[in-house]
């Protein structure tokens, strides 16, 4: 029965990723910085295959990269925040701090961040300074969580009047440090977005500890 749903869902959608067995033992649970890691990155690229959506989001066996931008405003230190309205149901009502989502065929990391990043909320390449990875997430703590491995990068921007361009199922904000704080301390950030925090951006946020 929930084969059949993913495929009513997903169709013929196809997703890139690895077996598990190419990243076992190289990532931790939460956040691996990517100073912790030995070339990560090329491992991931040599043993990149395609599967079907369908079948990969029931396959913990298999892990679905998703490129994942943490975005900054440099005049403001403000991080872009959105909040999800629709989609995917397990995901709706929370806050993620991170742009991206599933690599098609044929792309590499660098192209599925652009342009997912231009369908979500119009910002152009050219726009985005300072692009670096800086580690991965990996956790198995929810389903989704479970078939998915993020690659974590940072970015900065000066163009503040952001939106999201798929209104029907995210909004987005500009947040301050205090304001991801709270979001962090009632929950209401999906588990990436905790993880990331607590690993890359706590650090900044004032009177975070």
């Amino acid at each position: 029965m929930i084969m059949d749903e993913m495929r009513e869902k997903y169709g013929d959608a196809t997703v890139l990723g690895v077996a598990e067995e190419h990243i076992k033992g190289a990532l931790k649970d939460g956040f691996t910085a990517i100073e912790d890691t030995e070339d990560l990155e090329a491992t991931l690229t040599a043993h990149l295959e395609s599967r079907l959506r369908c079948e990969a989001e029931l396959d913990p066996s298999f892990k679905q990269i998703i490129p994942y931008l943490i975005l900054n405003h440099t005049p403001s230190g403000r991080t872009f925040a959105t909040l999800r309205t629709g989609g995917d149901d397990r995901l709706i009502g929370q806050a993620s701090l991170g742009l991206g989502g599933h690599m098609d065929e044929g792309e590499n990391f660098e192209g599925c961040l652009f342009r997912e990043v231009f369908e979500e909320v119009g910002l152009r390449p050219e726009e985005i300074k300072n692009l670096r990875l800086c580690g991965y997430i990996f956790s198995e703590a929810s389903e989704v969580d479970s078939v998915h491995v993020g690659m974590v990068y940072r970015a900065d921007t000066e163009r503040d009047d952001l939106i999201c361009l798929e209104d029907d199922k995210l909004t987005g904000a500009w947040l301050t440090p205090h304001e991801l704080i709270v979001l962090n301390c009632e929950g209401k950030l999906e588990s990436w977005s905790s993880i990331a925090f607590g690993a890359m951006l706590r650090e900044e946020a004032p009177y975070a500890r």
